[in-house]
Protein backbone atom coordinates (compact mmCIF):
# COMPACT_ATOMS: atom_id res chain seq x y z
CA UNK A 1 0.00 0.00 0.00
CA UNK A 2 1.59 3.49 -1.06
CA UNK A 3 1.90 5.91 1.22
CA UNK A 4 0.72 9.27 0.79
CA UNK A 5 3.42 11.93 -0.33
CA UNK A 6 3.62 15.38 1.87
CA UNK A 7 2.69 18.16 0.07
CA UNK A 8 4.99 20.75 -1.28
CA UNK A 9 3.49 23.20 1.45
CA UNK A 10 3.85 20.80 4.14
CA UNK A 11 8.03 20.30 3.31
CA UNK A 12 7.93 24.33 3.40
CA UNK A 13 5.85 24.19 6.67
CA UNK A 14 8.56 21.15 8.10
CA UNK A 15 11.61 23.14 7.01
CA UNK A 16 10.39 26.47 8.58
CA UNK A 17 9.74 24.63 12.01
CA UNK A 18 13.24 23.46 12.30
CA UNK A 19 14.47 26.66 11.32
CA UNK A 20 12.87 28.48 14.18
CA UNK A 21 13.54 25.34 16.56
CA UNK A 22 17.54 26.08 15.85
CA UNK A 23 17.64 29.52 15.68
CA UNK A 24 15.94 30.90 18.70
CA UNK A 25 18.38 29.32 20.99
CA UNK A 26 20.89 31.67 19.34
CA UNK A 27 18.33 34.77 19.20
CA UNK A 28 18.23 34.33 23.03
CA UNK A 29 21.79 34.50 23.96
CA UNK A 30 22.76 38.21 24.46
CA UNK A 31 20.24 38.15 27.13
CA UNK A 32 21.11 34.72 28.72
CA UNK A 33 24.84 36.42 28.89
CA UNK A 34 24.17 39.76 29.84
CA UNK A 35 27.90 40.28 30.89
CA UNK A 36 29.90 39.05 28.03
CA UNK A 37 32.24 40.81 26.19
CA UNK A 38 30.71 42.36 22.82
CA UNK A 39 33.20 43.14 19.85
CA UNK A 40 36.50 43.06 22.04
CA UNK A 41 34.75 45.41 25.14
CA UNK A 42 34.10 44.34 28.13
CA UNK A 43 31.42 45.27 30.43
CA UNK A 44 32.32 47.47 33.96
CA UNK A 45 29.65 48.76 36.15
CA UNK A 46 26.98 51.25 35.98
CA UNK A 47 25.09 49.21 33.05
CA UNK A 48 21.71 50.41 34.03
CA UNK A 49 22.65 54.25 33.62
CA UNK A 50 23.79 56.13 30.59
CA UNK A 51 27.57 57.30 30.92
CA UNK A 52 27.22 61.39 29.92
CA UNK A 53 31.35 61.98 30.63
CA UNK A 54 34.96 60.59 32.00
CA UNK A 55 38.09 61.64 33.15
CA UNK A 56 41.14 59.88 34.35
CA UNK A 57 43.58 61.17 36.46
CA UNK A 58 47.00 58.95 37.72
CA UNK A 59 46.77 59.12 42.01
CA UNK A 60 49.15 57.94 44.42
CA UNK A 61 47.59 54.71 45.11
CA UNK A 62 46.52 54.39 41.30
CA UNK A 63 44.44 55.46 38.74
CA UNK A 64 41.14 57.57 39.77
CA UNK A 65 38.05 57.57 37.39
CA UNK A 66 35.51 60.17 37.42
CA UNK A 67 32.26 59.95 35.72
CA UNK A 68 29.30 62.32 35.43
CA UNK A 69 25.65 60.17 35.15
CA UNK A 70 22.13 61.48 35.45
CA UNK A 71 22.48 61.16 39.30
CA UNK A 72 25.39 63.22 39.43
CA UNK A 73 29.50 62.60 39.83
CA UNK A 74 30.82 58.99 40.68
CA UNK A 75 34.13 58.25 41.61
CA UNK A 76 36.26 54.70 41.21
CA UNK A 77 39.69 54.09 42.63
CA UNK A 78 39.94 49.98 41.49
CA UNK A 79 39.23 50.97 37.27
CA UNK A 80 36.08 51.24 36.80
CA UNK A 81 34.62 47.80 38.68
CA UNK A 82 32.74 49.89 41.67
CA UNK A 83 31.83 53.63 41.78
CA UNK A 84 31.27 55.50 44.95
CA UNK A 85 28.84 58.79 45.05
CA UNK A 86 31.60 61.58 44.92
CA UNK A 87 28.93 64.17 45.62
CA UNK A 88 27.16 63.40 49.22
CA UNK A 89 27.90 66.89 50.69
CA UNK A 90 26.96 69.22 47.91
CA UNK A 91 23.08 70.32 47.36
CA UNK A 92 20.86 68.29 45.35
CA UNK A 93 17.43 69.78 43.92
CA UNK A 94 15.70 66.52 44.38
CA UNK A 95 16.15 63.32 46.24
CA UNK A 96 19.11 61.89 44.17
CA UNK A 97 19.18 64.53 41.40
CA UNK A 98 22.14 66.79 41.59
CA UNK A 99 22.22 70.30 40.26
CA UNK A 100 25.40 69.74 38.16
CA UNK A 101 26.38 72.32 36.00
CA UNK A 102 30.44 71.51 35.00
CA UNK A 103 33.13 69.75 36.71
CA UNK A 104 36.74 69.02 36.10
CA UNK A 105 39.52 67.46 38.17
CA UNK A 106 43.33 68.69 38.47
CA UNK A 107 45.06 66.44 35.94
CA UNK A 108 48.50 66.40 37.98
CA UNK A 109 46.33 66.24 41.09
CA UNK A 110 42.82 63.99 40.88
CA UNK A 111 42.26 64.26 44.50
CA UNK A 112 41.49 67.96 43.68
CA UNK A 113 37.66 68.53 42.09
CA UNK A 114 35.98 71.56 40.93
CA UNK A 115 32.08 71.50 40.68
CA UNK A 116 29.67 74.28 39.62
CA UNK A 117 26.21 73.61 40.60
CA UNK A 118 22.80 75.67 40.88
CA UNK A 119 20.84 76.75 38.39
CA UNK A 120 21.13 80.30 36.60
CA UNK A 121 21.35 82.99 38.15
CA UNK A 122 22.21 81.50 41.40
CA UNK A 123 25.53 79.08 40.37
CA UNK A 124 28.12 78.42 43.30
CA UNK A 125 31.55 76.59 42.87
CA UNK A 126 33.06 73.89 45.18
CA UNK A 127 36.27 72.26 45.72
CA UNK A 128 37.22 69.42 47.12
CA UNK A 129 40.65 68.35 48.17
CA UNK A 130 40.24 64.64 48.98
CA UNK A 131 38.53 63.26 45.59
CA UNK A 132 34.76 64.29 46.75
CA UNK A 133 34.34 63.30 50.17
CA UNK A 134 34.57 66.69 51.72
CA UNK A 135 33.40 69.55 49.89
CA UNK A 136 33.90 73.51 50.07
CA UNK A 137 31.85 76.32 49.46
CA UNK A 138 34.23 78.77 47.30
CA UNK A 139 31.74 81.08 46.35
CA UNK A 140 29.30 82.59 43.24
CA UNK A 141 31.07 82.01 40.10
CA UNK A 142 31.56 85.24 37.71
CA UNK A 143 28.99 83.99 34.86
CA UNK A 144 26.09 82.98 36.51
CA UNK A 145 24.16 83.53 33.36
CA UNK A 146 25.67 80.46 31.76
CA UNK A 147 28.76 78.54 32.34
CA UNK A 148 29.50 76.89 29.09
CA UNK A 149 32.97 75.21 30.10
CA UNK A 150 35.26 75.00 33.29
CA UNK A 151 38.98 73.68 32.82
CA UNK A 152 42.00 73.18 35.16
CA UNK A 153 45.55 74.20 34.34
CA UNK A 154 47.96 71.27 34.05
CA UNK A 155 50.66 71.81 36.94
CA UNK A 156 48.58 74.38 38.41
CA UNK A 157 45.57 72.30 40.66
CA UNK A 158 44.21 76.22 41.20
CA UNK A 159 44.17 78.16 38.72
CA UNK A 160 40.98 77.79 36.62
CA UNK A 161 39.53 79.06 33.20
CA UNK A 162 34.90 79.36 33.23
CA UNK A 163 33.78 80.31 30.32
CA UNK A 164 30.52 82.38 30.17
CA UNK A 165 27.95 83.40 27.36
CA UNK A 166 30.42 86.12 25.97
CA UNK A 167 33.23 86.47 28.61
CA UNK A 168 36.35 84.11 29.88
CA UNK A 169 37.10 84.75 33.52
CA UNK A 170 40.52 83.24 35.36
CA UNK A 171 41.13 82.63 39.25
CA UNK A 172 44.43 81.41 39.92
CA UNK A 173 43.20 80.59 43.91
CA UNK A 174 40.97 77.47 43.25
CA UNK A 175 37.78 79.99 42.77
CA UNK A 176 38.01 82.08 45.87
CA UNK A 177 38.35 85.47 43.80
CA UNK A 178 38.25 85.76 39.70
CA UNK A 179 39.60 88.06 37.12
CA UNK A 180 37.97 90.74 35.00
CA UNK A 181 36.92 88.57 32.41
CA UNK A 182 37.86 89.22 28.67
CA UNK A 183 35.41 89.07 25.77
CA UNK A 184 35.36 85.86 23.61
CA UNK A 185 35.47 86.37 19.97
CA UNK A 186 32.38 86.38 17.96
CA UNK A 187 32.86 82.97 16.42
CA UNK A 188 32.90 81.57 20.56
CA UNK A 189 30.18 83.94 22.00
CA UNK A 190 26.31 82.14 22.17
CA UNK A 191 25.03 79.38 24.24
CA UNK A 192 27.06 76.06 22.96
CA UNK A 193 28.87 74.47 25.25
CA UNK A 194 32.66 76.24 24.58
CA UNK A 195 35.49 73.49 24.50
CA UNK A 196 39.30 74.67 26.12
CA UNK A 197 42.35 72.63 25.57
CA UNK A 198 45.24 73.72 28.04
CA UNK A 199 48.68 73.31 25.97
CA UNK A 200 50.94 74.39 28.75
CA UNK A 201 51.59 74.18 32.08
CA UNK A 202 49.93 77.47 34.19
CA UNK A 203 47.61 77.65 31.22
CA UNK A 204 49.67 81.04 29.98
CA UNK A 205 48.16 79.69 26.56
CA UNK A 206 45.30 77.76 24.76
CA UNK A 207 43.27 76.69 22.56
CA UNK A 208 39.15 77.40 22.82
CA UNK A 209 36.29 75.92 19.93
CA UNK A 210 32.30 76.33 20.21
CA UNK A 211 32.09 73.80 17.06
CA UNK A 212 33.09 76.26 14.56
CA UNK A 213 36.88 76.61 13.39
CA UNK A 214 39.60 77.00 16.18
CA UNK A 215 40.98 80.12 18.57
CA UNK A 216 44.23 80.53 20.46
CA UNK A 217 43.87 82.93 23.75
CA UNK A 218 46.79 84.28 25.41
CA UNK A 219 46.65 85.09 29.20
CA UNK A 220 49.02 87.33 29.28
CA UNK A 221 48.51 89.66 26.46
CA UNK A 222 44.49 89.08 27.15
CA UNK A 223 44.10 88.51 23.31
CA UNK A 224 42.68 85.93 20.72
CA UNK A 225 43.24 84.93 17.43
CA UNK A 226 42.21 82.53 14.97
CA UNK A 227 43.43 79.76 14.03
CA UNK A 228 44.20 80.73 10.03
CA UNK A 229 45.20 76.97 9.52
CA UNK A 230 41.91 75.28 10.66
CA UNK A 231 38.85 76.55 8.49
CA UNK A 232 36.63 79.03 9.58
CA UNK A 233 33.71 76.67 9.12
CA UNK A 234 34.89 73.52 10.51
CA UNK A 235 32.64 71.43 12.15
CA UNK A 236 34.48 70.82 15.39
CA UNK A 237 33.30 68.07 17.33
CA UNK A 238 36.17 67.56 20.07
CA UNK A 239 39.64 69.49 21.15
CA UNK A 240 42.59 68.64 23.24
CA UNK A 241 45.77 69.21 23.65
CA UNK A 242 48.84 66.61 24.45
CA UNK A 243 50.00 66.20 28.32
CA UNK A 244 54.00 65.82 26.47
CA UNK A 245 55.40 67.28 23.07
CA UNK A 246 53.04 70.09 23.00
CA UNK A 247 50.73 69.17 20.52
CA UNK A 248 47.03 69.61 19.89
CA UNK A 249 44.25 67.81 18.04
CA UNK A 250 40.71 69.08 16.28
CA UNK A 251 38.29 66.68 15.56
CA UNK A 252 36.31 67.72 12.67
CA UNK A 253 34.41 65.79 10.07
CA UNK A 254 36.30 62.35 9.31
CA UNK A 255 38.95 64.73 9.72
CA UNK A 256 41.52 65.86 12.60
CA UNK A 257 43.71 69.09 12.75
CA UNK A 258 46.88 68.59 14.56
CA UNK A 259 49.07 71.31 15.60
CA UNK A 260 52.98 71.07 15.62
CA UNK A 261 54.43 73.36 17.86
CA UNK A 262 57.20 75.53 16.27
CA UNK A 263 59.15 78.28 17.47
CA UNK A 264 56.52 80.34 19.55
CA UNK A 265 53.51 79.33 17.41
CA UNK A 266 51.99 76.64 15.92
CA UNK A 267 51.57 74.99 12.47
CA UNK A 268 48.57 73.01 11.56
CA UNK A 269 48.06 70.18 9.24
CA UNK A 270 45.00 68.48 8.63
CA UNK A 271 44.48 64.29 8.04
CA UNK A 272 41.99 62.57 6.65
CA UNK A 273 40.92 59.96 9.44
CA UNK A 274 39.66 55.97 8.60
CA UNK A 275 37.61 55.57 5.83
CA UNK A 276 35.06 53.90 7.70
CA UNK A 277 34.69 56.83 10.15
CA UNK A 278 31.47 58.53 9.53
CA UNK A 279 30.57 62.52 10.76
CA UNK A 280 32.31 64.37 13.68
CA UNK A 281 34.70 63.12 15.89
CA UNK A 282 33.00 63.93 18.89
CA UNK A 283 35.74 62.95 21.45
CA UNK A 284 39.63 62.87 21.14
CA UNK A 285 42.01 61.24 23.92
CA UNK A 286 45.76 61.61 23.78
CA UNK A 287 47.80 59.07 25.73
CA UNK A 288 49.71 60.55 29.01
CA UNK A 289 53.01 59.85 27.85
CA UNK A 290 53.31 59.40 24.45
CA UNK A 291 51.61 62.77 22.67
CA UNK A 292 51.66 60.93 18.78
CA UNK A 293 49.31 58.36 20.22
CA UNK A 294 45.62 59.90 20.22
CA UNK A 295 41.92 57.96 20.10
CA UNK A 296 39.01 59.39 18.61
CA UNK A 297 35.37 58.06 18.70
CA UNK A 298 33.37 59.51 15.46
CA UNK A 299 29.37 59.72 15.60
CA UNK A 300 28.61 55.93 14.98
CA UNK A 301 30.64 54.82 17.91
CA UNK A 302 33.67 53.43 16.25
CA UNK A 303 37.09 53.85 17.83
CA UNK A 304 39.95 54.83 15.48
CA UNK A 305 43.72 54.91 16.78
CA UNK A 306 47.18 56.31 15.52
CA UNK A 307 50.15 56.21 16.77
CA UNK A 308 51.81 59.22 14.30
CA UNK A 309 50.22 62.02 15.91
CA UNK A 310 47.12 61.54 13.33
CA UNK A 311 48.83 60.92 10.07
CA UNK A 312 47.39 57.10 9.69
CA UNK A 313 44.40 55.81 11.41
CA UNK A 314 43.53 52.09 12.07
CA UNK A 315 39.94 50.58 13.21
CA UNK A 316 39.96 49.17 16.53
CA UNK A 317 36.51 48.67 17.26
CA UNK A 318 33.89 48.50 15.28
CA UNK A 319 30.15 50.12 16.18
CA UNK A 320 28.61 48.95 20.10
CA UNK A 321 26.28 51.55 20.51
CA UNK A 322 26.73 55.50 21.09
CA UNK A 323 30.16 56.21 22.44
CA UNK A 324 29.53 59.52 24.33
CA UNK A 325 33.09 59.66 25.84
CA UNK A 326 36.55 57.80 26.23
CA UNK A 327 39.90 57.51 28.53
CA UNK A 328 43.55 56.58 28.43
CA UNK A 329 44.57 54.46 31.77
CA UNK A 330 46.59 57.02 33.01
CA UNK A 331 48.76 54.28 35.00
CA UNK A 332 49.10 50.98 32.62
CA UNK A 333 48.10 52.93 29.27
CA UNK A 334 47.05 49.45 28.08
CA UNK A 335 43.16 50.30 28.70
CA UNK A 336 40.60 52.21 27.52
CA UNK A 337 37.24 53.22 28.81
CA UNK A 338 34.22 54.01 26.97
CA UNK A 339 31.74 55.60 28.29
CA UNK A 340 27.80 55.05 26.24
CA UNK A 341 24.43 54.88 27.06
CA UNK A 342 24.70 51.04 28.22
CA UNK A 343 27.42 52.13 31.18
CA UNK A 344 30.84 51.55 31.22
CA UNK A 345 32.99 49.50 29.04
CA UNK A 346 36.84 48.95 28.79
CA UNK A 347 38.97 48.01 25.92
CA UNK A 348 42.50 46.55 25.59
CA UNK A 349 45.05 48.07 23.69
CA UNK A 350 48.91 48.05 23.14
CA UNK A 351 50.32 50.42 25.59
CA UNK A 352 52.68 52.70 23.24
CA UNK A 353 56.62 53.16 24.57
CA UNK A 354 57.73 56.27 24.24
CA UNK A 355 60.77 56.82 21.83
CA UNK A 356 64.78 56.75 23.31
CA UNK A 357 64.96 60.59 21.90
CA UNK A 358 67.78 61.46 24.56
CA UNK A 359 70.11 59.95 22.00
CA UNK A 360 70.21 63.13 20.32
CA UNK A 361 71.56 64.63 22.93
CA UNK A 362 75.06 62.40 22.94
CA UNK A 363 76.17 63.99 20.13
CA UNK A 364 76.74 67.49 21.61
CA UNK A 365 79.41 65.91 23.99
CA UNK A 366 82.43 65.36 20.96
CA UNK A 367 82.38 69.67 21.07
CA UNK A 368 84.31 69.61 24.64
CA UNK A 369 87.40 67.33 22.60
CA UNK A 370 87.29 70.41 20.34
CA UNK A 371 87.92 72.72 22.84
CA UNK A 372 90.95 70.68 24.12
CA UNK A 373 92.90 70.99 20.60
CA UNK A 374 93.92 74.90 21.81
CA UNK A 375 97.44 72.47 22.74
CA UNK A 376 99.21 74.79 20.34
CA UNK A 377 100.05 76.97 23.11
CA UNK A 378 103.02 75.51 23.27
CA UNK A 379 104.00 76.51 19.83
CA UNK A 380 104.63 80.39 21.16
CA UNK A 381 106.94 79.02 23.90
CA UNK A 382 110.00 77.78 21.91
CA UNK A 383 110.12 80.72 19.62
CA UNK A 384 110.26 83.14 23.29
CA UNK A 385 113.29 80.80 24.12
CA UNK A 386 115.29 81.27 21.28
CA UNK A 387 115.12 84.87 21.76
CA UNK A 388 115.73 84.67 25.31
CA UNK A 389 119.18 83.00 25.10
CA UNK A 390 120.61 85.37 22.87
CA UNK A 391 119.66 87.87 25.45
CA UNK A 392 122.18 86.95 28.33
CA UNK A 393 124.81 86.74 25.88
CA UNK A 394 125.10 89.86 24.26
CA UNK A 395 124.41 92.13 27.28
CA UNK A 396 127.81 91.57 28.91
CA UNK A 397 129.68 91.95 25.33
CA UNK A 398 127.48 95.46 25.09
CA UNK A 399 129.20 96.41 28.42
CA UNK A 400 132.67 96.82 26.68
CA UNK A 401 131.63 97.89 23.69
CA UNK A 402 129.25 100.81 24.45
CA UNK A 403 132.49 102.41 25.95
CA UNK A 404 134.89 101.61 22.82
CA UNK A 405 132.15 103.53 20.30
CA UNK A 406 135.35 105.02 19.05
CA UNK A 407 137.12 102.24 17.90
CA UNK A 408 133.56 101.70 15.99
CA UNK A 409 134.87 104.00 13.18
CA UNK A 410 137.83 101.36 12.80
CA UNK A 411 136.01 98.38 12.76
CA UNK A 412 132.42 99.45 11.83
CA UNK A 413 130.81 95.62 11.08
CA UNK A 414 131.96 94.08 13.85
CA UNK A 415 131.27 96.60 16.38
CA UNK A 416 127.19 97.30 14.52
CA UNK A 417 126.47 93.40 15.20
CA UNK A 418 126.79 93.36 18.71
CA UNK A 419 125.19 97.08 19.01
CA UNK A 420 122.51 95.79 17.04
CA UNK A 421 121.92 93.04 19.27
CA UNK A 422 122.19 94.48 22.22
CA UNK A 423 119.80 96.89 21.67
CA UNK A 424 116.79 94.98 21.64
CA UNK A 425 117.48 93.53 24.45
CA UNK A 426 119.09 95.78 26.40
CA UNK A 427 116.79 98.80 25.28
CA UNK A 428 117.19 100.76 29.09
CA UNK A 429 121.04 100.00 28.55
CA UNK A 430 120.91 101.80 25.23
CA UNK A 431 118.80 104.55 26.92
CA UNK A 432 121.42 105.16 29.26
CA UNK A 433 124.29 105.20 26.81
CA UNK A 434 122.46 108.10 25.57
CA UNK A 435 121.74 109.76 28.40
CA UNK A 436 125.54 110.01 29.50
CA UNK A 437 127.02 112.18 26.63
CA UNK A 438 129.11 113.83 28.95
CA UNK A 439 131.83 111.97 28.08
CA UNK A 440 133.01 114.95 25.21
CA UNK A 441 136.26 112.80 24.71
CA UNK A 442 134.67 111.30 21.62
CA UNK A 443 133.52 114.92 20.92
CA UNK A 444 135.62 114.70 17.52
CA UNK A 445 133.86 111.15 16.36
CA UNK A 446 130.07 111.87 16.07
CA UNK A 447 127.65 109.10 16.25
CA UNK A 448 127.83 107.63 12.90
CA UNK A 449 124.27 107.85 11.43
CA UNK A 450 123.88 104.35 9.43
CA UNK A 451 124.72 102.33 13.15
CA UNK A 452 121.74 104.25 14.36
CA UNK A 453 119.24 103.01 11.63
CA UNK A 454 119.76 99.01 13.01
CA UNK A 455 118.34 99.50 16.19
CA UNK A 456 114.84 100.37 14.73
CA UNK A 457 115.20 96.34 12.88
CA UNK A 458 116.02 95.21 16.05
CA UNK A 459 113.19 96.26 17.74
CA UNK A 460 110.79 94.19 15.72
CA UNK A 461 111.70 90.81 17.42
CA UNK A 462 110.72 93.08 20.31
CA UNK A 463 107.51 93.01 18.98
CA UNK A 464 107.14 89.11 17.69
CA UNK A 465 106.49 87.94 21.34
CA UNK A 466 103.74 90.64 22.29
CA UNK A 467 101.98 88.73 19.65
CA UNK A 468 102.28 85.00 20.53
CA UNK A 469 98.74 84.18 18.72
CA UNK A 470 97.56 81.81 21.40
CA UNK A 471 93.65 82.09 20.02
CA UNK A 472 91.52 78.82 20.33
CA UNK A 473 90.90 77.77 16.63
CA UNK A 474 87.51 78.69 15.90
Amino acid sequence: MDTPQPTVWERWRQLLLASLVFLLPLAGLPWAMPNAAVGGRHPLALRDQAVRRLQAEAGPAGAVLYVETATGLLRSVDNGNTFAPADQSLPHRAPGRLSLVAWAAAPDDPAQVYVVVGRAPLLDLYASANAGETWELRGPVPAADKVRSLAVAPGAAETLFLAGRDQLWQSENGGRTWSAGWLLPADLRGEEPIRLALSDPGGQRFFASAGAGVWMGDVRQRAWSPVTDVPPLAEVGSLVAARTGGLVYAGGRKVVYVGWPADAALQWRSFAVHPAASGRLRALVVDPVVGETVYAVDEAGRVFRSSDAGQRWTLIEGTRGVVLDLAVDPVARNRLWLAGGDGLWWQEVAAPQPTPTPTATATPTPTPTATATPTPPPTPTPTRTPTATPTPSPTPTATPTATATPTASRTPTPSATPTATSTPTATPTGAAAEAPPAPPEGTPVPPPPPEATPPPPAETPTAEPATPTPRPPR
